[in-house]
Order: structure tokens, then C-alpha cells, then sequence
């Protein structure tokens, strides 16, 4: 998906409200990440994640963050909400160029348009996800 011609603003939130954001460039890069870091982010079976810019998310409201290490062995920054702990995006030191938005907050119009286009850590994919999307990495 991108969101390049669309109408749709590509905006998001936390669950509480308190932090919302907008995203100042197109959707091109969908993935979903089985990594056992973005899985316990996540709370789910995978992560499904926007790549986007970092200097494209322009924020409204207070954001917290927890760092540790990721795959890579470099740190991974995981920005939430102090109030109601969403998960918002995760920023990799090993790639300081870009965010990877958490899918769940973005408005559910986008989400709808959503189709991921790669998959991160694919061998560590749970034996019961059988769907397989785009580059397997």
C-alpha cells in the first residue's frame, strides 16, 4: 500500500488518545516482523509494522522509551505511551534513517488499505503462521 494519491491522511494514535501522530510521507514499506523482541512489543504472534521516515512522524503528546538490543545486536528504540503503554513505533539503531510504525495504531482506514510487502525473521516464524507475504528475510 501507499498512501501517495489517496485522500486518507496517514494518521494514528495511542489507545488512551493522549499521543497522536501523522505521518508527513507515503506507506511503502508494510512488513511483518516474527522476531521474538517484536512479538513480546507487540503482544501478538507477529509484528506488523509501516517502515516510514523518522523525520516524517510528527507527534502530538508525550511519548516514552524502552531501548534494548535487537537481532542486529544493536539497540532498537520502542517509543509507547506513558499513560496507556501502546506500542507506537520501533527505531533501530542499525537503520537511523527509518521508524517501523506500529500497524494497531494507525487510523483504521489505513489499516484497511494495508498489505505487507516483506516479512522480517522469517525463520523464526511460529510453526501455526502459514501465511507467507513478499520478501522472506
Amino acid at each position: 500500500m501507499s498512501s501517495e494519491g489517496s485522500s486518507i491522511p496517514v494518521t494514528g494514535s495511542c489507545l488512551c488518545g493522549n499521543v497522536t501522530y501523522k505521518i508527513d510521507a507515503p506507506i511503502t514499506l508494510v512488513g511483518i516482523c516474527h522476531c521474538d523482541n517484536c512479538r513480546r512489543v507487540s503482544g501478538a504472534a507477529y509484528n506488523l509494522g509501516i517502515g516510514v521516515p523518522r523525520a516524517a512522524i510528527n507527534v502530538t503528546g508525550e511519548t516514552k522509551e524502552y531501548v534494548k538490543a535487537g537481532g542486529s545486536g544493536q539497540d532498537v528504540h520502542h517509543v509507547f505511551c506513558p499513560n496507556c503503554g501502546s506500542p507506537l513505533w520501533s527505531a533501530s539503531d542499525s537503520n537511523k534513517e527509518i521508524s517501523f510504525v506500529k500497524g494497531g495504531t494507525l487510523s483504521v482506514e489505513i489499516q484497511k488499505t494495508l498489505q505487507p510487502n516483506m516479512e522480517l525473521f522469517s525463520a523464526q516464524r511460529l510453526p501455526y503462521i502459514t501465511d507467507r507475504y513478499g520478501k522472506q528475510a
